[in-house]
């Protein structure tokens, strides 16, 4: 008598290929996904009530398209998830640094209420340390779209009175321009290589773009 049990057939699901495997139809890609990327600037020199705008947070996502260095922003558009302020005090002086939240949509249908924020070093050598969440459904964390509706808009103002003491980290969620054409939004750059990708200086050449191309 055979005491080897014969197995059972399975029934169903056909088998695939394990070397090379496929779906039968094919499936649903998401072709533009929402990326993630930090953007770290430096202070350049000293600010009061200096303003970040929809035109520098546009100006995080450029690329040269030009020799003249004409450049036009390669995300559809962004949103920002944090920033984080490092204060340092370079001269002993006490200084502080003074940043204001106050993002007002000119349709005046959506403003977020003012908010003031201050840091002050301890000393040269422990900088003073300010991180901003921005809430769901606050101006602040909307979403942007990179065109050139509206772009002096203010989203937030810093003022300090020493220079080269901040650094400043923009964590941006944002969508590749890579469905449809860019939605119109120019800079004017100091570079003239053409597809050359990178940030621009902000808030008045307040801000200079670290770790990427300086444009």
């Amino acid at each position: 008598m055979d005491r080897k049990r014969s197995k059972k057939a399975k029934v169903g699901k056909p088998r695939q290929n394990s070397q090379n495997p496929i779906e039968a139809i094919p499936p649903l890609i998401k072709s533009n996904p929402i990326n993630r990327s930090i953007r770290r600037y430096r202070q350049a020199q000293a600010m009061a009530g200096v303003a970040y705008t929809l035109a520098d947070g546009h100006s995080a996502f450029l690329v040269v398209t030009d020799v003249a260095g004409n450049a036009k922003c390669w995300a559809d558009m962004w949103r920002i998830r944090w920033i984080k302020f490092w204060y340092e005090d370079l001269t002993g002086s006490g200084r502080s640094l003074q940043v204001a939240i106050q993002t007002v949509d000119p349709t005046n249908m959506n403003c977020s209420p003012e908010r003031n924020y201050a840091i002050t070093a301890r000393s040269t050598a422990e900088p003073g340390k300010l991180k901003i969440k921005p809430q769901k459904g606050d101006p602040l964390e909307g979403w942007k779209e990179t065109s050139t509706v509206n772009v002096a808009t203010t989203i937030f103002t810093c003022t300090v009175t020493e220079a080269q003491s901040i650094t400043m980290d923009i964590c941006f969620d944002f969508v590749p321009n890579i469905i449809g054409g860019p939605n119109g939004f120019t800079a004017l750059t100091s570079t003239v290589v053409t597809g050359s990708m990178g940030a621009t200086s902000i808030m008045g050449g307040g801000f200079n773009p670290q770790g990427i191309n300086s444009l």
